[in-house]
């Protein structure tokens, strides 16, 4: 009789378990490999918004283009490990008087800048060095388009122009963003430059080249993270150049007004030498 008992108490108590123990999910392999930034973008265009899986990203290293919605303006901002961020791109300077604005900036320039979060965080670099020391300690990214304002000013200020020493004045700047043409008058001092930028500091770089140009000298600019190359007749040997820029990530191949092939080979082939780093040709990605 006691054995009886003592197994439908057994039974009654497995009975319970099994009614309390709640299945086990095994995790969905590609949730557990997302991470979502969200992005919205305010101003005029209130209720714009994007997603970016930042997963295995590196806060203060890796960089999500933001770009106007509607227009061609845009910077390149160091993620900070936010889990969403609000941003917007203005013309014109808001935190500082009327008095400092007269000051700094330029009557003549059509400035843009970039707020992220309501902090002055990016901009022109021709527009940003006429601001005081104190609004720039906090920039983080810039725009190094050495021809930009030639077109606003109709002449070259070298006072308004990157250039080494004028890193001491932006101590927490992790992005430049540069885009050069051949025809850039000032081609050569802005690749000579980027040249000179110190270990630390990401380069994204759109360039333009020449027909059959040798563009081996790009390898040079040690922090070259990014390359959008217009024209496809870079010779391979050049291209091949490229693989010692350990920094590199990306290259875009993109379609030229003067470049009759596309790239396959270069492409190919940098693809080789550089399995680590992601190459694209016009729409096509590999």
């Amino acid at each position: 009789m006691k054995k009886v008992v003592t197994f439908a108490v057994l039974a009654l108590a497995a009975l319970f378990c099994a009614k309390e123990r709640k299945p086990v999910s095994i995790p969905d392999v590609e949730t557990a490999k997302t991470h979502w930034l969200h992005i919205t973008c305010r101003g005029k265009y209130v209720g714009w918004t994007d997603s970016v899986n930042t997963y295995g990203w590196v806060a203060g290293k890796d960089a999500i283009p933001l770009f106007d919605p509607h227009a061609m303006d845009g910077f390149c901002y160091p993620w900070q490990g936010e889990d969403s961020i609000d941003f917007r791109i203005e013309k014109g300077i808001k935190g500082i008087t009327d008095v400092e604005l007269d000051q700094y900036v330029h009557a003549h320039g059509a400035n843009k800048y970039l707020w992220v979060d309501g902090k002055l965080v990016g901009g022109y670099y021709s527009e940003l060095c006429l601001l005081p020391d104190s609004i720039l300690k906090n920039i983080l990214t810039i725009e190094a388009d050495y021809d930009y304002y030639n077109y606003i000013f109709e002449q070259f200020d070298p006072q308004r122009a990157l250039s080494i020493d004028a890193l001491k004045r932006l101590p927490k700047l992790s992005v430049i963003s540069a885009d050069i043409n051949w025809w850039d008058v000032q081609r050569d001092r802005a690749i000579n430059t980027l040249k000179m930028i110190p270990s630390g500091v990401d380069i994204y770089l759109t360039y333009g080249s020449r027909s059959w140009e040798d563009i081996g000298e790009l390898a040079e600019i040690k922090g070259l993270r990014s390359l959008n190359l217009w024209c496809y007749g870079m010779p391979p040997r050049g291209i091949l150049k490229l693989a010692k820029v350990e920094n590199l990530k990306r290259v875009h191949f993109l379609r030229g007004v003067e470049c009759r092939l596309l790239p396959f080979l270069q492409a190919f082939l940098l693809g080789i030498v550089r399995p680590d780093c992601k190459i694209e040709v016009s729409s096509r990605r590999r």
